[in-house]
């Protein structure tokens, strides 16, 4: 299992939770997310690994039964980098492409 866990960490960087779970917190490529920051207004700063980065607005996706638990402002806060995308706890998350297509991109 190290061997495997090994080989894996040289793709992608994985981090360790205070339960012991192992959760990837950057793939190696230019069109994934590094860096999330939680705003005001259920709004959320990325930065892609290739430069790019912007506001992304939630507001749209929270309307929808899946992401309905996202109103909650303390577990909204909670979001994290997720397989390159952004995600919460109990499997919401959104793709870096979704965010790519949506972002209000900083000048």
């Amino acid at each position: 299992m190290n061997r495997v866990l090994e080989n894996i960490r040289k793709i992608i960087d994985i981090a360790t939770d205070a339960t012991g779970n192992l959760h990837a917190t950057k793939w190696s490529n230019d069109e994934n997310i590094l860096c999330a920051t939680n705003l005001e207004d259920k709004k959320i700063h990325v930065e892609f690994a290739d430069g790019m980065s912007g506001v992304f607005d939630m507001t749209p996706y929270i309307r929808s039964d899946f992401f309905r638990s996202l109103e909650n402002e303390e577990y909204f806060k909670k979001v994290r980098i997720f397989f390159g995308g952004i995600g919460w706890h109990e499997g919401k998350d959104i793709g870096p492409d979704t965010i790519a297509a949506d972002l209000r991109v900083a000048q």
